[in-house]
């Protein structure tokens, strides 16, 4: 039997914008080096070996010289600059000494191969002339360097896809944002998928092979994968929720990074695992995260303690009920045990409400300020703003507003606080009576125009989110039925879906709404047409609804063609599109469990309208803009969202919109993620 991957090590000292190159040493320790980089994101690296059998490494980032150019970079002491692409590289890929593939959001792969029609998320070199890749257009296309064309096209992806890897000598696997794992047969004429498992709860952004046709996956569900065929041998769970790659080293060894920036190595070796203080450490940090109740399927069984008496499945979950709190316990085969991976804070039940003052609360809290005297009640409910519960603790109790990210703090430790507020805006783009794209409403100010207004704001944070909510589901409902001919087909059946989906959405109620119909024609329909059903999105976007936020946000850049608007010959249709597109990645910030799937792809999201196509973003597309970059404070890395501030600053010379950028730079000043930007020395 082969032995399980266990626990080796834990590297860390990562910046943004860095290489490094990692040494392994016989007495099992590791040391970096930080590799010249230029500027930008490192977004993929590989090894590649030269004629004269040294390795050097493969750097690919972003970078502005005259306009964004993507560039590949060899050694610490870069011999020389592969520049090509127009936008940033996403992918790398070698064969020996023969060559480098590389892929981009400009969508082209090794530079010379175009067909696909958004970002090539991988590539994945098969011999000397052919090559796979993967992109979000959900196609894998096999291609000859040789003649620079197609050699087959492979299906079955229902979202972008991102990953490949090899299983055997004519067997692939690819995976993307469907949490799906496909395995193809390369010399098959039928395109469609040999097996399709599901693999993740979430998106798979990574695959490794392993010895013996084995497979590694890792996804945005905090966990590593290991399979043997198609079924699942192990469960590697992690400390934070996105597994951003996992490789397979020389000796058999797993390593992966993790949004928490650290790459920890596992290994089947028992002579390569941690010291005992070090897996007890680790367990203990992966026992003790926080998994929001989202995250979570709620079919997952829960009960008392006995419910742990049971054997389970490999990677099988239970959750095991506290209070207002659970854990959540993961069979392990390896160890025929139930381990704890972590703790899952629910809103509480109307038998666990707590009363203060006359008023139900999910929680009271008792806060001591002072040793000579009793505790104060701090209440809070699980679905209100975290700042406004704080705010009225320290006013009922004439307490000093300093104390107010401690407070804060506090109550997201403990009660996982959602920082929900309802929204008060209306949508500037559908008017109350007709399709109407000159209606400006404008949700930071409220105001019926767009001009000069009076903020609302008189502090900093920002508390309430803000999204575009106004429409006219009878007009939409006419748009689309205008808009279908031969290249805009809808059928009678995807006519009476959408006929549900608008009904739906104009009287909501507490049923998840069916998005998958927009999803079917956003693919399909024409890009001149696509407006309205980004439109619907994007109202879709503030529901519950069947698919996870980060399905519909991937929907509304891919159906928007967000990677390539920036060239776009028909500006107008591109303004919309990308203001819609905008606005939709706005919304999920008021629905149900919206900030915890914000939280979940918020690297995704920044990484992807940081570059923002300015030259097709008008006034209500800025808007759009600016309020995502206001919502986006508190969630962590503060310097990727302070540089989007900074470039949104640079490209706008119209007061008004300069004010709005102004708040989201005080909004993320005024953040507890603030303090781990650099201070002036």
């Amino acid at each position: 039997m082969t032995p399980p991957f266990v626990f080796s090590a834990a590297l860390s000292g990562h910046q943004s914008d860095t290489a490094r190159l990692w040494l392994h040493h016989p007495d099992g320790s590791f040391t970096s080096t930080v590799i010249d980089n230029g500027n930008g994101f490192v977004n993929a690296v590989a090894f590649f070996e030269d004629i004269d059998e040294q390795h050097a490494l493969i750097n690919a980032y972003s970078i502005t010289l005259g306009g964004r150019i993507g560039a590949v970079k060899l050694s610490s002491t870069p011999r020389f600059t592969l520049v090509g692409h127009v936008d940033n590289v996403c992918a790398l890929g070698v064969f020996g000494s023969e060559y480098i593939a590389s892929g981009s959001w400009d969508a082209y792969c090794v530079a010379t191969l175009a067909g696909h029609e958004a970002a090539v998320w991988s590539v994945l070199p098969i011999d000397a002339d052919r090559v796979l890749s993967a992109s979000a257009d959900k196609r894998v296309v096999l291609w000859s360097i040789r003649h620079a064309t197609m050699l087959a096209t492979f299906s079955g992806a229902k979202h972008p896809a991102r990953a490949l890897a090899s299983v055997g000598a004519q067997t692939f696997a690819s995976s993307g944002n469907d949490g799906e794992i496909r395995y193809h047969a390369l010399n098959k004429t039928d395109s469609a998928p040999n097996a399709t498992i599901p693999a993740h709860t979430n998106f798979v952004y990574s695959l490794a092979s392993l010895p013996n046709d084995g497979l590694a996956s890792s996804g945005e569900d905090h966990s590593v994968r290991i399979w043997r065929d198609t079924s699942l041998e192990q469960v590697l769970t992690l400390p934070a929720i996105s597994v951003w790659c996992v490789c397979t080293m020389p000796n058999g060894d797993l390593a992966c990074g993790t949004s928490d920036g650290v790459v920890r190595v596992f290994s089947r070796d028992a002579a390569r695992a941690a010291s005992d203080d070090a897996l007890r450490a680790f367990k203990a940090a992966v026992a003790s995260q926080t998994f929001s109740p989202t995250e979570v399927d709620a079919t997952t069984p829960r009960g008392e303690p006995a419910i742990l008496s049971h054997p389970g499945r490999e990677g099988e979950l239970v959750l095991v009920q506290n209070g207002s709190h659970a854990a959540l316990h993961q069979w392990s085969a390896a160890n025929q045990e139930w381990e704890q991976i972590g703790l899952v804070t629910d809103t509480a039940g109307a038998a666990q409400k707590k009363v203060l003052d006359g008023k139900e609360y999910d929680y009271v809290f008792d806060v001591d300020v002072a040793d000579d005297a009793p505790p104060l009640k701090l209440p809070y409910n699980a679905n209100e703003n975290a700042y406004e519960a704080a705010n009225r603790f320290l006013q009922a109790n004439n307490l000093p507003a300093s104390y107010l990210d401690e407070i804060v703090g506090f109550l997201e430790k403990n009660t996982k606080a959602l920082g929900l507020a309802p929204p008060t805006s209306a949508d500037p783009f559908t008017g109350a009576s007709n399709y109407n794209m000159d209606a400006a409403v404008d949700p930071l100010t409220s105001s019926d125009g767009i001009r000069s207004a009076q903020p609302q704001l008189r502090t900093f944070p920002q508390t309430q989110y803000l999204a575009f909510t106004q429409t006219n589901m009878p007009a939409a409902r006419a748009k689309i039925a205008s808009l279908q001919g031969p290249d805009a087909p809808l059928s009678p059946l995807a006519q009476r879906e959408l006929d549900v989906l608008v009904d739906v959405l104009a009287h909501p109620s507490a049923e998840a709404v069916d998005v998958r119909i927009l999803t079917q024609l956003l693919s399909s329909w024409p890009l001149p047409k696509r407006f309205p059903l980004l439109d619907l999105l994007r109202i879709a976007a503030t529901h519950k609804c069947t698919v996870p936020f980060s399905t519909i946000a991937a929907d509304a850049l891919v159906g928007a063609a967000w990677d390539s608007l920036a060239q776009a010959s028909d500006t107008k249709v591109a303004e919309t599109n990308a203001m819609l597109a905008l606005r939709t990645l706005a919304n999920g910030f008021v629905a149900p469990g919206g900030p915890d799937a914000v939280q979940a792809m918020m690297m995704e999201t920044l990484a992807t309208i940081r570059y923002a196509p300015w030259r097709v973003l008008n006034k209500h597309g800025r808007i759009a803009f600016s309020v995502n970059a206001v919502q986006l404070r508190g969630f962590g890395n503060a310097g990727m969202l302070l540089d989007m501030t900074i470039e949104l600053l640079s490209n706008e010379g119209d007061s008004e919109m300069v004010y709005r950028t102004l708040v989201a730079l005080g909004n993320l000043l005024a953040s507890p993620s603030a303090s781990s930007l650099p201070r002036p020395h």
